[in-house]
This record gives structure tokens, sequence and C-alpha cells, in this order.
């Protein structure tokens, strides 16, 4: 597992079929490549599917600070 602190906008290489996880209290969104919007993570713990990977862009929400998990099983 890789874990990045997203306080500002950041790119992100995620897998295909891994796990993106938001550990962190704050809100993220995490856009596909070439988009400017995309997946709203909310704080503690939930997890999304990626089933198609590439270089996502995180762009922090709410309460600045949100830290995500990427891990594949």
């Amino acid at each position: 597992m890789a874990l990045y602190t997203i306080s500002e906008d950041i790119e992100i290489v995620v897998p295909e079929g891994a796990y993106v996880q938001n550990r962190g209290t704050g809100t993220v969104e995490m856009c596909p490549p070439g988009e400017d919007h995309g997946l709203i993570i909310p704080a503690f713990n939930q997890a999304v599917l990626v089933a198609e990977g590439g270089t996502f862009t995180f762009k922090p929400r709410q309460n600045p600070t949100a830290i995500i998990g990427v891990y594949v099983l």
C-alpha cells in the first residue's frame, strides 16, 4: 500500500484493479486522466475500486487534508 497526504492537487498513478481509500478527515476528488472533475471520496475510510488504471489527479475539497491509500489485493 502507498499512502499520500493530499493538501494540494497531486497526480497519482493508480493500477487497474486497485482500491483507493480515503483514510483522512478531509474529502478528496479523484479526477480521471484528462478530466477536470471526478469522483468525490468522503473521509473516514471510504474506498473505491478502480476498474481502469491511469494517472489520476487528486484534489482536496473539504477540510484540506486527506490521506489516500492505494492498494491492490
